[in-house]
């Protein structure tokens, strides 16, 4: 009988991201960046709920819709447990693990666009506060406190732009200005380091010395990352379980059935967050097991009985596409937008009803936005893969 390690070995080694997989995977990821920043806009330019005049049934769904930011960093934290700890595995399982090559990736993935994020931002909400002032949505008014709940100007120095870049807020310093959306960048900066460690420790072909300190590591970073962190690695390690996870039957209607379980389970969660007694750890935890059991059915869906190539020719290019700057939306939207709210207020405006003339403009503020992320994306984040070759050789 095979043991448990060399069973693992063998789930790690054969399982395998199916390209009818990875397209619904991309389009999940661009998805969550395109919820995150349709979340803060909402949030900044539009009323809160109870304020709408007369609410209809589509208002509803909408102001839902732009309620599911916070349940999209979820989908991010399990999508890349899914992708860095089964790399990770792989590695180890097939003998070929090396930190260098590991965190060289990981480093100019996370930099490549974290750097020109925390510059550009920076300078955004300098000119914002030199055009507008620092009076309200720069110096945390209570209507926007769900999305700047901090006077800006504080956080914009030296010492905050280095924690910064170097993944220490939400451990030793606060987000730098108003990129709320940096505080998930430090959680997975140190689950890159935390799961190798843990890893290490329990492969069994590292001599006993090793194994030790890289245990001992790990309990030394949990530490100091403190308990929230650490806690939302659990949420991390879900997207690793996908990967160890046995194969599901090929039977087409089980599959399609327990795809439509999955789906309404993540709806109801969704729909009943909000009226669940327990801590926002504990919700998160809860969508994230249906978020992870998400995508398991997707990340091994079979191919389409028609061609591969008509599936890819109709849905992705589209997937890759938004997935492709991803990244870069969620770290560069929340600055101009907050910009242009302050301008909309130093006016004279006022937040607005969901009616159609706003929502027509809120649709083409999204778009210029989503035009933005891009055009900084092919300066930035479409060259990771060549600025971590470009480090990898040196």
């Amino acid at each position: 009988m095979q043991s448990f390690g060399a069973s693992l070995k063998l789930a790690i080694s054969t399982h395998r991201l199916s390209e009818r997989g990875s397209v619904y995977l991309d389009f999940l990821r661009g998805l969550s960046a395109v919820l995150v920043m349709i979340g803060h806009l909402r949030g900044l330019f539009f009323v809160p709920f109870g304020e709408v005049a007369n609410p209809t049934l589509v208002t509803k769904a909408l102001y839902f819709l732009t309620s599911l930011g916070h349940e999209a960093v979820v989908v991010f934290f399990v999508l890349s447990g899914y992708f860095i700890a089964g790399s990770v595995m792989r590695a180890l399982a097939d003998g070929s693990w090396q930190w260098r090559p590991y965190m060289t990736r990981r480093f100019a993935r996370l930099y490549v666009v974290l750097l020109p994020a925390l510059v550009i931002g920076g300078l955004i909400d300098l000119a914002g506060i030199k055009l507008f002032g620092t009076s309200g949505i720069y110096w945390a008014d209570p209507d926007y406190r769900h999305i700047v709940p901090h006077a800006v100007q504080d956080r914009l120095n030296v010492q905050t732009f280095f924690a910064n870049a170097l993944f220490l807020q939400e451990v030793w310093s606060p987000t730098f200005g108003s990129n709320g959306p940096l505080w998930s960048l430090s959680y997975e900066f140190w689950f890159y380091v935390m799961f190798p460690c843990a890893a290490l420790f329990f492969y069994a072909s590292l001599n006993l010395v090793l194994r030790v300190l890289f245990g001992a590591a790990f309990v030394v970073i949990s530490i100091f990352v403190g308990p929230t962190i650490f806690a939302y690695f659990s949420i991390w390690l879900l997207g690793a379980l996908v990967v160890v996870l046995p194969l599901p039957k090929e039977n087409p209607v089980v599959r399609r059935g327990a795809l439509v379980v999955v789906l309404a389970s993540c709806l109801l969660l969704l729909v009943v967050r909000g009226k669940l007694a327990v801590s926002v750890f504990g919700s998160d935890a809860v969508m994230a097991v249906a978020i992870a059991a998400l995508v398991y059915m997707l990340a091994n869906w079979p191919p389409s009985r028609k061609s591969v190539s008509a599936f890819a020719g109709r849905f992705s290019g589209f997937s890759r596409g938004i997935a492709g700057f991803s990244y870069t939306l969620y770290l560069v939207h929340l600055p101009p937008l907050v910009f242009l709210e302050a301008a909309v207020i130093w006016n004279g405006g006022a937040r607005w009803q969901p009616d159609i003339g706003h929502a027509l403009i809120a649709l083409g503020v999204a778009l210029l936005a989503i035009l933005y992320a891009w055009a900084i994306s092919r300066l930035t984040e479409v060259h990771t893969t060549k600025i971590a070759n470009y480090f990898l050789v040196r």
